[in-house]
């Protein structure tokens, strides 16, 4: 097993290897956690994974809006933009789906980043129900400034380069564990609330 995996589970779970090792899959069992694997106790707000992590999102995403706002960025637009930046012109479709966000959540951020000139729409001539979004020049000359405010967030972390690679790695096992796990609720559509 990967050391670098394996610490990461052990930040992301607490620092029990055991746990650590089958949330990272180790080899010897089927590395997939059941019931009888966690002792029934009373629910505490602390000891909930989602909670965790949505107040660990919560604290990243403070730490990049002051920055982002000087770049006149929201985070969800900051996250279309790296989309674009990356695979440069892409469906809009695409763009939702590489950003885990129904397309209809995705129109009022393309909207907004297309009337700030970062962005621009243009239908596909062979299908015109396909909408390809594209980085206007202004939106390509953003990229420097935007790794910059990355990577102040990245040491406003107090991680270093390895801890942060092994954390992503990690959180990325997480969510593809956990959605082809499948479950309750899967026949649910997603839901954007506040």
């Amino acid at each position: 097993m990967d050391e670098t995996y394996l610490r990461a589970g052990r930040v992301a779970f607490g620092g029990a290897p055991s746990v650590a090792r089958r949330a990272a899959g180790a080899k010897g069992g089927s590395g997939a956690a059941r019931p009888e694997d966690f002792a029934a106790r009373p629910l505490r707000l602390d000891d909930q994974l989602c909670f965790a992590l949505y107040a660990a999102t919560n604290a990243v995403v403070r730490a990049y809006r002051p920055m982002l706002r000087e770049l006149g960025l929201t985070y969800p637009q900051y996250l279309v933009m790296l989309a674009l930046w990356q695979d440069g012109p892409s469906p809009i479709g695409t763009i939702a789906d590489r950003l885990s966000l129904p397309q209809n959540a995705l129109s009022p951020l393309l909207e907004r980043l297309s009337k700030n000139g970062l962005v621009r729409r243009q239908r596909d001539p062979a299908d015109r129900r396909v909408i390809h979004i594209s980085l206007t020049e202004a939106g390509a000359a953003l990229e420097p400034a935007a790794s910059r405010v990355q990577q102040a967030v990245e040491c406003h972390t107090g991680l270093d380069p390895d801890a942060l690679a092994a954390m992503r790695g990690a959180l990325r096992a997480l969510a593809l564990r956990t959605a082809s796990a499948g479950g309750p609720g899967d026949d649910l559509p997603d839901e954007t609330e506040t």
